[in-house]
């Protein structure tokens, strides 16, 4: 099937629009994009407009291209498969631990888990169980609303974009990277509707009880103070690379 819808995209004049090899490519880029489902669809239209149009050229040259380019942008990244858009398998597996669940999480919790643990974990890969979930406690010292990544397919719609929450131990904490990150997914905004930036940023030196998906995120290491205790304090970000990503449950225990 792939074959077939290439041959027809090149029929259809989409590998060479007009006399713009690069906007040719572009939208060979954007047709890639699409899960061969809805792809198969897109050719279907093109074939059905290019055989009723009065004007050919003008249809496969303009607006053809610019029909699949609005296409793919209204199919991703709700298409988005849970390995993202990742190629390496590390980052698929990475990426599909972000993606679980949380409508009806699933896991059992490590009780033995605690904010503590984790801020003293030295970032051992082994330290905790990625297939567990954790509780933890802590006051919640911000919040950051992150842009499209990976496991978002890249996605530039906020309502699919992670947000970074900083727990701290406690009040005496500086900076973010005396915290431990938890990250709220798009499954778990679309699951919990009210948890966008502006719940998280009112609850700002409360303290709070979350829930959620233990998880090694490896791709920080380069910014977590307990991977780089002597770097320059300006490129540390975050206490520990160890997550809990995504949340599942939120109580707040006020201030």
């Amino acid at each position: 099937m792939p074959e077939v819808i290439n041959k027809t995209i090149n029929k259809c004049g989409v590998k060479r629009v007009g006399k713009s090899p690069k906007r040719g490519r572009f939208v060979k880029k954007q047709m890639a994009l699409l899960p061969e489902t809805v792809k198969n669809l897109v050719i279907i239209e093109v074939i059905s407009i290019l055989e009723i149009s009065p004007k050919p050229h003008f249809m496969k040259h303009i607006f053809l291209p610019l029909l699949i380019v609005v296409f793919t942008s209204f199919t991703m990244p709700g298409d988005c498969p849970d390995i993202g858009d990742a190629k390496a398998p590390k980052m698929q597996a990475l990426n599909k631990l972000k993606n679980r669940e949380v409508a009806s999480p699933h896991g059992s919790i490590d009780h033995s888990v605690t904010i503590t643990e984790m801020l003293n974990s030295s970032d051992d890969q082994q330290k905790f169980d990625e297939t567990k979930m954790a509780v933890i406690e802590g006051l919640l010292f911000g919040a950051k609303q992150e842009k499209g990544e990976s496991c978002n397919c890249h996605s530039s719609d906020v309502l699919d974009d992670d947000i970074h929450i900083y727990i701290a131990k406690d009040d005496q904490a500086e900076t973010i990277a005396d915290c431990v990150v938890i990250e709220v997914s798009g499954k778990a905004k679309a699951a919990h509707p009210e948890w966008n930036l502006a719940f998280f940023k009112a609850l700002k030196n409360h303290k709070v009880k979350i829930t959620g998906y233990l998880m090694y995120d490896f791709e920080h290491t380069n910014m977590s103070f307990e991977s780089n205790p002597d770097a320059d304090p300006s490129t540390i970000h975050r206490h520990t690379v160890w997550e809990l990503h995504p949340i599942t449950a939120v109580a707040d225990e006020g201030k």
